[in-house]
């Protein structure tokens, strides 16, 4: 899943945000609420970011982008990457509460 959000975060911000109306925050070790919404992101508008992967994997890009988007439009369709996207996003968002209760005074 992290290579997704890698490629997305890469790849020209005008194709994502056009296709889901909203961008994805870097992935950092220590900020957990990063991953929740780069998670939030992608399964809410599944069917836009797989749009968005389609349109890259397109001629009008280069080999490189249409080699990486065709490997992750087929991760995008396993059934364990669908099941681990219904999983993570309630753990991590339990994750980013607990911490942000934690940093509380």
């Amino acid at each position: 899943m992290e290579r997704l959000f890698e490629f997305l975060l890469y790849q020209p911000w005008e194709v994502l945000t056009s296709v889901t109306g909203q961008g994805v925050n870097l992935i950092t070790e220590t900020r957990w609420s990063a991953r929740g919404e780069a998670v939030s992101v992608v399964k809410k508008r599944f069917s836009k970011t797989f749009s968005a992967l389609e349109k890259l994997a397109g001629e009008d890009e280069n080999t490189a982008t249409r080699a990486d988007a065709g490997v992750l439009l087929v991760a995008l369709q396993s059934f364990s990457f669908l099941c681990f996207l219904g999983l993570w996003l309630p753990v991590l968002l339990e994750i980013n509460n607990t911490q942000t209760y934690l940093q509380t005074k």
